[in-house]
């Protein structure tokens, strides 16, 4: 890819037009460095264009009389478009075209989007393979909730649960446990023996029921 530079036609009283390419900025003004003009209404250093790869741009630098683009103030920087007309003093610069791409006619034509890969058919998927269940295994795998094959959901919502314990009842023991709780509190510090009894023969023998037994409910 190759970047056109800008062009801009610089149109000054009582001089013939010129032109000019900018490949580096250029500073205009009546006593400068760059693109000097002979106009009272011109400051020493009054304009800046700043060409880039892609844009051109115009910088006033604090001149004056100060510059306009297509009858308006310039203020800071600003990107002009072919065809803008840029007024100093009684001077004229005349954009004729800004930084456009061409394309080199040797340079092969290549697309970063696509990197040329084929589409290959993907086979279809294998048919699940049959076992034999034991007769004991399934039924001990249905009650505590396990799925050989990974095909079902072990964790849906509550709303989704085709079979379910109503919400009374879960509240209603939950309410329950807590209220057994503060009882077994109140007989560790009122009847020491009688919390133990609790403690070791009802509720950690019930432990393991509850740990495989609540999942499937």
């Amino acid at each position: 890819m190759v970047a056109s530079p800008p062009v801009v036609e610089i149109r000054e009283w009582g001089r013939p037009a010129r032109r000019r390419t900018l490949i580096q900025p250029l500073t205009i003004g009546r006593d400068c460095p760059g693109e000097v003009l002979v106009d009272d209404g011109v400051s020493r250093e009054h304009l800046r264009l700043v060409p880039s790869p892609t844009a051109l741009s115009a910088v006033d630098l604090g001149s004056r009389n100060g510059t306009t683009v297509n009858g308006t103030a310039l203020t800071g920087r600003a990107e002009l478009s072919p065809g803008d007309v840029l007024r100093l003093g009684r001077s004229e610069i005349i954009v004729l075209h800004t930084p456009t791409t061409v394309r080199n006619a040797r340079e092969p034509k290549h697309d970063s989007t696509r990197l040329g890969l084929r589409a290959v058919a993907v086979p279809p998927p294998l048919p699940p393979a049959t076992t034999n269940r034991s007769a004991v295994l399934t039924p001990a795998e249905r009650v505590l909730g396990i799925d050989p094959t990974g095909e079902r959901d072990l964790f849906r919502a509550y709303d989704e649960l085709p079979t379910r314990v109503p919400l009374g009842v879960w509240r209603g023991v939950r309410v329950g446990s807590i209220a057994a709780y503060l009882t077994v509190i109140a007989l560790l510090f009122l009847l020491l023996a009688a919390g133990l009894f609790v403690m070791f023969h009802v509720i950690i023998p019930w432990l393991p029921i509850l740990f495989f037994a609540a999942p499937g409910l």
